[in-house]
């Protein structure tokens, strides 16, 4: 008789499922653009000159046109092109990471994260919100959230070296620029531009957005607050935990080298220059409509300056710029292929179509909903038109008509458009800011997500009880 031996089963392990690299998420992104081409019909506006010269739609000329869909020739040459279109950011990306290196090598940047973080060593978590409303205010007066790529790297050393991970890092600039950006006080792109197209007095309305502002802050930085709080208690609950060890090694390396040295005259004087520097870029900002060339030669000049200051030499300065550069590569290359999105939709000529098909749907909507409606249709273009100014003269001249015709007030039609501008720029996977500032941070884009979209929810349903509270009052003037 043969022995019934009870078998051993083998446990087949689950594969756990992998994130794709960044490069390979927005090349199927584009992919799918591409055959989206073929099937949506072309469409387009014809353009006209606004009130501060800049061209827009001309609402009620809305026609079909021969269909040109992007076939493998336009795919492979997407990347290029949105490469070149990119060159401003990509340029400014590369040359924060210079200036900060060679600020970093002269020893400047060490010691003052090392001072900041004595500083806030058992109460560090209330460092975040202060450097949150630092970041939040900038945004909200001058709505460049591409200073995240500047905020990352500056600030990512300092919340490691207080006991945080690098998802608290992420999640106080990002949070923050959100929040900024998004309830914003003078934000030229997502605020005058859409006020100027209706004719409301520029930055009117001021006092509701502070209001919306402040709530927003609020609830975002008590969300990051939170889980910092509970990576200081337990770091190994950190997101981020294995990918930190590393760095945090790094550091700890980098402060047993400066409990030994002290920065001499010529270091302290490199670091007020560049100091200036920075702080006349802001200003140049705030005042003098600067934009990313700009800021580029700002880089350049701490970058050049703050070397040969310290006593670094020519070749030693030139080399820490390149080597701030190969840092940065990463950051800047998925800036420039996120635009690739852009590119075809451009070239399909099917971008007007869906801003037409979105505006029938929002005609069609009850006037208590169309409000919130208006929210979700710039939501979802915000996947498609990551400018904030460029999508204003796509979509506004096409809203404001809307809007009157369902008794919505243009200021509270102006505000959701700012609502939904914002928040979903820090997590649609055609945001080049976004994807430069995971890669710098180390952070990949599915922790993120899993981050992010809980505060996300939480933000979209206070922007539609604003919303509401807007067109109950009649937010005005008109």
């Amino acid at each position: 008789m043969k022995e019934n031996r009870p078998q051993k089963k083998e446990k087949k392990k689950k594969k756990e499922f992998k994130m794709p690299h960044a490069f390979a998420i927005l090349t199927l992104v584009i992919a799918i653009m591409c055959i989206v081409t073929w099937i949506i019909p072309a469409g387009v506006y014809q353009r006209m000159e606004g009130p501060d010269g800049r061209m827009i739609v001309d609402p009620d000329s809305f026609a079909y046109v021969e269909n040109t869909p992007v076939g493998l020739g336009g795919f492979l040459l997407a990347i290029p092109t949105a490469l070149s279109q990119s060159v401003n950011i990509i340029m400014f990306t590369l040359l924060i990471g210079s200036a900060i290196t060679v600020v970093n090598q002269i020893g400047i940047l060490p010691r003052g994260i090392e001072v900041l973080a004595n500083t806030f060593k058992d109460k560090g978590v209330w460092l975040l919100p202060i450097l949150m409303f630092a970041i939040a205010l900038c945004d909200a007066l001058i709505g460049t959230s591409e200073l995240c790529l500047l905020w990352v790297p500056l600030l990512l050393p300092l919340i490691l070296e207080v006991g945080f991970d690098s998802m608290t890092a992420i999640g106080t600039v990002f949070v923050a620029s959100a929040v900024g950006f998004t309830a914003a006080l003078t934000n030229p792109f997502s605020i005058a531009i859409p006020q100027n197209i209706v004719g409301l007095p520029l930055y009117s309305g001021i006092g509701f957005r502070a209001v919306t502002f402040v709530f927003f802050f609020v609830v975002g930085s008590a969300y990051v607050m939170r889980y910092a709080g509970k990576i200081k208690k337990d770091p190994t609950k950190s997101m981020t935990y294995h990918e930190d060890m590393e760095k945090k090694a790094a550091l700890l390396a980098e402060a047993e080298v400066r409990e030994s040295t002290a920065l001499s005259g010529r270091q302290k004087a490199a670091g007020i220059f560049a100091a200036l520097v920075l702080a006349y870029m802001i200003y140049g900002l705030l005042r003098l409509g600067w934009d990313m060339p700009e800021m580029s030669a700002c880089c350049i000049v701490i970058a050049a300056g703050a070397g040969l200051i310290s006593g670094f030499g020519i070749n030693k300065t030139c080399d820490a710029i390149v080597d701030g550069c190969k840092d940065m590569m990463l950051g800047a290359l998925l800036i420039g292929v996120a635009t690739a999105v852009s590119v075809v939709m451009t070239q399909g000529q099917i971008l007007d179509t869906i801003v037409h098909g979105l505006a029938q749907v929002l005609q069609s909507l009850p006037a208590g909903v169309a409000i919130i409606g208006i929210l979700i249709s710039v939501t979802l273009l915000n996947l498609f038109i990551g400018s904030a100014s460029g999508k204003a003269v796509a979509i506004f001249p096409i809203i404001s008509p809307l809007a009157s015709l369902l008794g919505i007030t243009q200021q509270s039609a102006v505000l959701a458009y700012q609502f939904g501008d914002g928040f979903t720029n820090y997590i649609w996977p055609t945001s080049g800011m976004m994807w430069g500032c995971l890669g710098m941070a180390g952070v990949s884009y599915k922790k993120w997500c899993k981050f992010y979209i809980p505060i996300l929810l939480i933000f979209i349903i206070m922007a539609v009880i604003f919303l509401l509270i807007s067109q109950a009052i009649q937010y005005g003037p008109f």
